[in-house]
């Protein structure tokens, strides 16, 4: 991508581009640090079809308790500082950077695609990325022109974009 061309916007008023394979490494040129809020959508820590070992909570309230678990999905709501230092962590992910904090009623796979990024940005959306798994292509969007123009005026940023 040229610097001329600029990003695409899309029908739903946000403007996005896509990358060449990446991690999520490239989350670093990407969020901005002072938007507090990161949610992680469908988060697998293990997603292989496998038994493996934890320490998980088996309540709200309870202690973590050494377990085997298969197919542990959730969302994660945390600050985007704490993100930034366990973005080592995160292989493939999808993951909205927000304004306010997640209303607890407010669940991703219940909107219909035509009222998505509506409601996302009457919640406080700022950027959306959405990378299945290290090494492929990405997508990264944003409310914001001025958002986009300093993701693509960073040179790492700039050489996967297309």
């Amino acid at each position: 991508m040229t610097m001329s061309e600029g990003p695409r916007w899309t029908n739903d008023d946000l403007f996005s581009i896509r990358l060449r394979p990446c991690t999520a490494g490239i989350l670093r040129h990407l969020l901005d640090p002072m938007i507090p809020f990161v949610w992680i959508v469908g988060y697998q820590p293990n997603p292989r079809s496998e038994w493996w070992h934890c320490r998980l909570p088996m309540s709200r309230s309870g202690r973590p308790a050494p377990v085997e678990v298969r197919g542990l999905r959730c969302d994660l709501l945390m600050p985007t500082s704490r993100f930034f230092e366990r973005l080592d962590d995160f292989d493939g992910l999808d993951l909205f950077q927000m304004r306010r904090s997640v209303p607890d009623t407010l669940v991703l796979e219940a909107l219909e695609d035509h009222d998505r990024v509506r409601i996302l940005v009457q919640n406080g959306l700022y950027a959306s990325f959405s990378l299945p798994r290290p090494m492929e292509c990405a997508t990264f969007a944003t409310v914001e022109r001025s958002a986009m123009e300093r993701a693509l005026a960073n040179e790492t940023v700039r050489s996967l974009a297309y």
